[in-house]
């Protein structure tokens, strides 16, 4: 009797086992995972062509625009979006270097939508990008003259999805 009792237990045991994995299996599917983890940051690159006898501080402007402008369409276009980071890349005459990126969450970019305050700056890239501190200056943009039709046309790439939970 005693047995039948075990194997009772052990048949019982198993079809819970089987249950909750089944439970399991469909509550972290591998591909809702990724969806989630995907839809929470947004990383996006754009390129900005030196403009002639631009000075560096007025291409730094202008890539400073162009993420602030770009970072709110972001968050704009998908609700979902928790965070992003958008790095701008200058080029002249050939050459590209990052001038900036801008990483910050929705919650900070609410409370304060300052690219300056949120974005990291690359020094090197004047040096790289051969343009002296001190080029020839024309008037910089301010971040509200610079439109949403104006940024190049990028694709959007989505983080990697986060695994392991």
């Amino acid at each position: 009797m005693e047995a039948k009792q075990r194997c009772g237990f052990t048949v019982w045991g198993a079809v819970v086992a089987i249950a909750f994995t089944s439970v399991l299996s469909v509550a972290v599917a591998p591909g809702s995972a990724q969806g989630i983890a995907a839809a929470s940051a947004n990383r996006l690159t754009l390129t900005l062509e030196r403009e002639a006898e631009e000075s560096y501080a007025v291409l730094e402007r202008r890539a400073e625009a162009a993420a602030r402008a770009a970072t709110q369409r972001l968050f704009d276009s998908d609700l979902l979006v928790r965070s992003v980071v958008v790095t701008i890349v200058a080029e002249n005459r050939g050459l590209a270097a990052p001038v900036l990126t801008l990483q910050v969450t929705r919650e900070q970019w609410r409370q304060l939508p300052d690219p300056q305050r949120w974005s990291t700056y690359y020094p090197s890239a004047s040096a790289l990008l051969q343009l002296s501190p001190t080029a020839p200056a024309t008037s910089a943009p301010d971040a509200a003259s610079v439109q949403n039709d104006s940024l190049p046309t990028v694709q959007v790439e989505q983080a990697p999805a986060i695994t392991g939970f």
